[in-house]
């Protein structure tokens, strides 16, 4: 029979493991913004929730980071349940009232996470309207607090907007082209070099099936979960963008 610890035994080297491979992730804690509307507040089946917070928490720390969510707003039943969240917000009034509110200088995060532009195209903006508005968000919480400090500035990962359920022809446009604006923003945008790319419709891993039931626009706790494997990936995938967050 097997004694306690030898039955711990693999799983105390798979995190050992992780721990090593890890080292270098956890040299900081990341002070993370999660910034947008409803589906940043966690909105599905008619509530609200931790939404992708709670599944990208549980991942980093399980891959040995120290995470803290910050914002005025908070929503779920998690103890990180803080963020930048509000129902219905379009793209404007958002880069308006970030700089308005002056969140960032006040919480100084280290990282971003910005899902936002769904309520713009219920409202039928144009794709030039699209470009200005998201360049506007971008250049909103990069400034004033690390205006030209690129060394303490913060990683802003932009996601593309989640696909719709609706069969409007002009709903469907407004989405592709949005998106396909803040692919292009993200590599082009005066601070590209801490940009990174949270694709969330790339027409196959999140799809209209991981919207909550009876809901065009926010997904179910399933599409949520996804939401938070595409943030954890563009994470990863740009750790040299990452900086140490600055004292508050």
């Amino acid at each position: 029979m097997l004694s306690e610890w030898q039955k711990l035994f693999p799983a105390v080297l798979a995190v050992l493991a992780a721990g090593c491979a890890d080292a270098q992730k956890a040299e900081f804690p990341l002070r993370a913004m999660p910034i947008g509307a409803s589906i940043t507040a966690g909105f599905s089946a008619g509530k609200l929730t931790d939404g992708y917070r709670e599944p990208l928490l549980e991942r980093l720390v399980a891959d040995g980071w120290q995470l803290h969510y910050v914002g005025t707003q908070r929503s779920g039943n998690s103890a990180e349940n803080h963020h930048e969240g509000y129902p219905g917000i379009r793209t404007q009034p958002l880069a308006n009232q970030t700089r308005a509110k002056g969140v960032i200088d006040q919480f100084k995060p280290n990282l971003l996470l910005l899902n936002v532009g769904t309520n713009d195209c219920t409202a039928r903006l144009t794709r030039e309207e699209a470009r200005r508005i998201h360049s506007d968000m971008i250049d909103a919480v990069f400034g004033p607090a690390y205006a030209g400090d690129a060394a303490t500035a913060p990683l802003l990962i932009t996601s593309t907007l989640l696909p719709r359920r609706e069969s409007d022809q002009a709903l469907q446009d407004c989405t592709r082209y949005f998106n396909e604006e803040i692919r292009d923003l993200a590599r082009t945008h005066p601070r590209s070099a801490q940009i990174a790319l949270a694709d969330m419709n790339n027409g196959s891993f999140i799809t209209v099936d991981d919207l909550a039931p009876g809901d065009n626009l926010h997904p179910s706790a399933e599409g949520y979960a996804k939401m938070a494997a595409v943030w954890y990936e563009a994470l990863n995938a740009n750790l040299d963008k990452l900086h140490a967050p600055v004292s508050v």
